[in-house]
């Protein structure tokens, strides 16, 4: 990709189920809506410290996608970005980033582990839902918009449960 790319447009890659490896312009600063929807070989996604915006659905379907590094220059995640991303095993959102749009990891059937930065101030609906093996979400020191008690996600002050990962097992619960 010339560094002259400053954006990817929507469904830019959609359906190149060969695509196995990306490399991005040095200036990107956003990946479009659905831009790699479908690739479903894409094995590994390293996006570049400038970009502030993944839309929605991005890497949608990216089955194989087993590992994503995240610049800190990251601000938003769009919803279902990663939905059924079933390879991803473990990701660590930058600080910096501030929102991340309902769906947005869902149905990534291996991902265990997750981290929340300090900078998150705000997730929408089913982020996680059917990550049925996620066992643990860390939150970062600092965040005061989000808490974790026994890998169980809780708003800040622990008043609102807004996340009971799948992976716990749970077959009860107390609230």
């Amino acid at each position: 990709m010339p560094d002259t790319i400053t954006a990817m447009g929507t469904w830019t890659f959609r359906n190149c189920s060969n695509l196995k490896k990306i490399t991005f312009s040095k200036n990107l600063y956003s990946i479009g809506q659905n831009a790699f929807f479908y690739c479903t070989s894409l094995e590994e996604v390293v996006i570049p410290e400038g970009v502030g915006l993944i839309e929605d659905s991005a890497f949608s379907y990216c089955y194989d996608l087993a590992s994503v590094s995240l610049p800190g220059s990251l601000r938003q995640i769009g919803s279902r970005a990663f939905d059924h991303c079933e390879s991803l095993k473990e990701i660590v959102i930058p600080d910096g980033v501030e929102f991340i749009v309902s769906g947005a990891f869902s149905g990534c059937a291996n991902l265990k582990r997750i981290e929340l930065p300090a900078s998150l101030g705000s997730m929408g609906e089913g982020v996680f839902s059917g990550c049925t093996k996620l066992r643990e979400i860390a939150v970062a020191a600092g965040n005061t918009s989000f808490a974790t008690e026994n890998g169980v996600l809780y708003n800040g002050d622990k008043t609102s449960l807004c996340c009971v990962p799948l992976g716990l097992g749970y077959t009860s619960y107390t609230v």
